[in-house]
């Protein structure tokens, strides 16, 4: 029920978790909480706090590529089974094998930016004819193998690029004659190395192989 207000008394007043929605002039908001719809003035006076919780894009969605305040890539994947509800997992592109939730990762290494949001990632491409790996965890599905190459490539290049080492190139390699799974190496500093990202086709899974993912 509302709260009950008498007139003199000196109240403090926390609203969490606020997202705007609309601007409508200095210091006058437009926002939702769970609770429901609001307008607020927020004026600017040393008695009002105000915390800047999450950007306006905020949370993560599938293929995001966010950076943490230590200057490390954040890569969002969709960790769910086609029974589930929408499940959707940080991974830092210096630890692949871990996953985070937002609200974990947020705590522990935000704030964060987001880097890149592919709007046909996001709206989940359909059919799905190509999955791309990395280190086991689905991070998108692609509708042909070199859309799912060219995602791996970008997402290494964008990880690499902000420590200044240049990127000669890329190429694939089967893991096996019999394996349809292709595993990614970029050729840097004159080394060619392997990076752990795979591309499959749909249906196929890292477990279904001969071959490994590193």
């Amino acid at each position: 029920m509302p709260a009950e207000f008498q007139v003199d008394e000196i109240v403090d007043i926390t609203i969490k978790g606020a997202r705007v929605t609309a601007v409508l002039s200095t210091g006058v908001v437009h926002a939702t909480t769970d609770g429901g719809v609001f307008l607020a003035y927020v004026p600017r006076d040393k008695q009002v706090t105000t915390e800047h919780v999450a950007p306006a894009e905020w949370p993560p969605q599938p293929g995001d590529l966010w950076r943490d305040k230590n200057d490390e890539l954040w890569f969002a994947s969709d960790v769910t089974t086609p029974d589930d509800d929408p499940i959707v997992r940080l991974i830092p592109t210096y630890q692949g094998h871990e996953q985070y939730s937002p609200k974990e990762a947020w705590r522990h290494w935000g704030p964060m930016v987001l880097v890149h949001r592919d709007q046909a990632e996001a709206e989940a491409i359909a059919p799905c004819a190509y999955k791309a790996f990395h280190d086991d965890t689905c991070f998108g599905r692609y509708p042909s193998e070199r859309e799912a190459q060219a995602a791996c490539e970008e997402r290494v290049h964008a990880s690499i690029d902000p420590h200044h080492v240049d990127v000669v190139g890329f190429s694939w390699h089967q893991l096996a004659p019999d394996d349809p799974r292709h595993e990614m190496y970029v050729t840097v500093g004159g080394k060619q190395q392997g990076t752990g990202y795979v591309v499959v086709p749909d249906g196929v899974t890292s477990g279904q192989t001969d071959g490994s993912v590193r």
